[in-house]
This record gives structure tokens, C-alpha cells and sequence, in this order.
């Protein structure tokens, strides 16, 4: 009975251990999510506001509410929210970072009073200098184990999470190749996207989120390589003229446009939500190794000869020509593409010009200088997490 009854303790603490942590995790988890979601409803009604519809902060508390489910979830617990200015994660300016805005637009330290959920009534508009929210949701997470043993009978778990809107301003990129990049069922893919698409959307099934570079794709975790480029390739809804090269690189390719120095910087195109990069007619043919090879990043002395292992070694991979390609999608009914940013491939080509990589990327590159900073009303904006 005493060994029984030691035993028991012991049992008692690890299945608290076990189960109430486990749970409690999972819990938080599902906290951060809801806070993450609730900032990025809450930032796209700033950029409603931003770009002139009649938001007011009373809405925006309302979809930050429903999507942190204090509404609906008695364990949820009311959120807190504020709004921020587009530097409340910059560190180099000490006026707004990691301070929140009162009724009039002015800084403080966060602090109740600036909670416009709680004190709707000091905030009769959206402030001026608002372009992202804040959100803190709270979860009151019941315990089992811990409960019958004495301990706690539940476990305050917060989650944190700011979005802001951030100008996407024009910037230039150099590239040889350009992918669509998005699904077939997206709205943007206009019904001919790729079957497993690089970009998707950062809120899963919200295609109004703005798009990420999807990791799980990536070498060596996934190891299937991606067909990069090829006559039959997805065409984002553009019809049979995208064949996957970038504006001009025909012309590229001949020398007429590149001096004497090879194919580096060739050709540039605009990036953004409007960036009207037209697609290329027609299919380059075969001799094009030498334009993918002096655009490279890895020197013109890298492969594109296929390599022999399926999967590949990491060396084989290395010795590939390593290439920026830019990922994009149509927009405005088709006719144009919106190029938003860079994934880097290890490319190795086919039979008539078709090309396949590794995704070596698991984030896109933004050319420097082309997003962030205040929008104007009516600009071109995306909205972001930043914490």
C-alpha cells in the first residue's frame, strides 16, 4: 500500500506533466494563431481605412474579437488591442518603437487606456499615424491532473502578434527566368496555376492575405525537383505567349542587348501589385545554357547537366547553376504579371528548353527599397506580420 500509494504520486505528476503540459501547449499555440489572425483582419481594415473607406475602430475591435473567438469561446478571453505606427518595430527610432498610439496618434508605453477594444470611446476614428494593430489574445486554459492534485485549475496563456500595411514601392530586378508561381484554384492564378504551387497564401484559404514562399518545398527536405521552366509550363491565365522567360531575354540571348561583357544584368523588370512585366512570346529553343550560366549566382563555371543520383547528393546540387527567378502571378484579369519577389533554384535542363530545379530558398527575396514604409491612400500596399 505505501509503494502503491508512492507510486500514485509519481503517476499523478508525470500525467500532469504529460497531459496538462501537452495540453496546455497545444493551447497556446492555438493563442498565438488567433492573436497572429486577428492582427492581420485588423491591419487590412487599416488599409481599408488607409486607401478611404469609412472604417472606424469600433469595426476593427469587432473582427479582432471575433477571430481571437472571445465571442464565442468563454475560455478566450477579451483581447487587447492597439494600434501601432509603421516604425513600432524599428529600434532606430525611439519615438514609436514598441510603443502603441492613443486616440490622437500620439506614443506611449502600452498601458490599458490605450486599448481601443476596452476604451472604445477614447477613439472616436482611426488615428492618423495608424498603420498596423497590435493584438494581445488571452486563453484560460482549464488543467485535469494538476487540478485533482492540488495544483493550479487553469493556465493564463497569452499570444502576441502585430501586422501592419506596408507600401510596395517600384524597384527593378535582373533575372532570366520567370515562374507563375501560384495554384491553379487561386483567384490570381486565373484557372492555370501550377498543381503544387510555390506561393501560397499567408493566412491558409484567405486569398486576400498577402502571398509567401511556400518552405516545405525547399531542398533537402523535399527533394522532387520543380519544373521551372518549360513550353507546356502553367500560365497564370496569360495564354500560350508566357512560356516562362523574362521580358527581352531573346534578344538577350543573341548578345544584342547585353555588351561585351556576357548576359550579367540583361534584363530588368518592375516589381510590385503593378507591375505590368509582359511575358515573352514564343519559345527560345535550345542554346540557352549560356544565358542561365553567366546569370548565375555561383559564377558561370556552374553544371546544368542533370544530375546522375535520384534523389541527388548535396554535391551534385551544389555544382548546379544556382538561379534567382523571379515568382509571380497574373493580376488584373490576365495580360500582365505581378513579379513580387526572388527564390533561388538549382537549375539542370531537358530536352527542348525545358528546365527543372531545387527550391534552395525558404523565403523570398525582396529587392531592396520596394516595400515598406507608410502607404499613401490608394497606393499599392501589402499587409504583413512583424511580430
Amino acid at each position: 500500500m505505501v509503494l502503491f500509494a508512492l507510486c500514485l504520486v509519481m503517476l499523478l505528476a508525470v500525467a500532469t506533466l504529460a497531459i496538462d503540459a501537452g495540453f496546455a501547449l497545444t493551447q497556446h499555440r492555438q493563442t498565438q494563431n488567433a492573436a497572429a489572425a486577428a492582427a492581420l483582419a485588423g491591419a487590412a481594415l487599416v488599409k481599408q481605412h488607409i486607401n478611404g473607406t469609412a472604417v472606424t475602430p469600433a469595426n476593427i475591435a469587432t473582427e479582432v474579437q471575433n477571430k481571437t473567438g472571445s465571442s464565442q469561446n468563454p475560455t478566450n478571453l477579451s483581447p487587447r488591442c492597439f494600434f501601432i505606427h509603421q516604425d513600432y518595430t524599428n529600434a532606430n527610432n525611439a519615438t514609436y518603437y514598441q510603443k502603441v498610439l492613443d486616440g490622437n496618434g500620439n506614443p506611449h508605453a502600452s498601458a490599458a487606456a490605450y486599448d481601443f477594444c476596452a476604451s472604445q470611446a477614447s477613439f472616436p476614428s482611426v488615428p492618423a499615424d495608424a498603420d498596423g494593430v497590435l493584438v494581445v489574445a488571452a486563453n484560460q486554459a482549464q488543467t485535469f491532473f494538476a487540478a485533482a492534485s492540488g495544483g493550479p485549475r487553469s493556465l493564463h496563456l497569452t499570444g502576441v502578434a502585430a501586422a501592419e500595411v506596408e507600401a510596395v514601392n517600384p524597384g527593378n530586378g535582373t533575372g532570366v527566368i520567370m515562374m507563375c508561381a501560384v495554384a491553379n484554384n487561386d483567384p490570381k492564378g486565373n484557372g492555370n496555376g501550377m498543381t503544387v504551387p510555390l506561393l501560397v497564401h499567408q493566412v491558409p484559404g484567405d486569398a486576400t492575405s498577402p502571398y509567401v514562399l511556400d518552405p516545405t518545398q525547399a531542398w533537402p527536405t523535399d527533394t522532387s525537383p520543380i519544373d521551372v521552366r518549360d513550353p507546356g509550363a502553367p500560365n497564370c491565365g496569360l495564354g500560350s505567349s508566357f512560356k516562362g522567360w523574362v521580358s527581352g531575354a531573346k534578344d538577350a540571348r543573341k548578345g544584342s542587348a547585353c555588351g561585351p561583357t556576357g548576359y550579367t544584368n540583361c534584363t530588368t523588370f518592375p516589381f510590385g501589385a503593378n507591375s505590368q512585366w509582359l511575358s515573352e512570346n514564343g519559345d527560345l529553343g535550345a542554346s540557352t545554357d549560356t544565358m542561365i550560366q553567366q546569370t548565375s549566382v555561383n559564377g558561370p563555371g556552374c553544371s546544368l547537366t542533370k544530375p546522375a543520383s535520384t534523389p541527388p547528393t548535396q554535391a551534385q546540387v551544389n555544382a548546379l547553376c544556382a538561379q534567382q527567378v523571379p515568382l509571380c502571378y497574373a493580376y488584373s484579369g490576365g495580360g500582365a504579371l505581378s513579379c513580387i519577389g526572388y527564390a533561388t533554384f538549382a537549375l539542370y535542363d531537358g530536352p527542348s528548353s525545358t528546365y527543372w530545379g531545387y527550391l534552395l530558398s525558404t523565403s523570398l527575396t525582396v529587392p531592396a527599397g520596394t516595400q515598406g514604409g507608410q502607404p499613401a491612400s490608394g497606393g499599392a500596399s501589402s499587409v504583413a506580420l512583424v511580430q
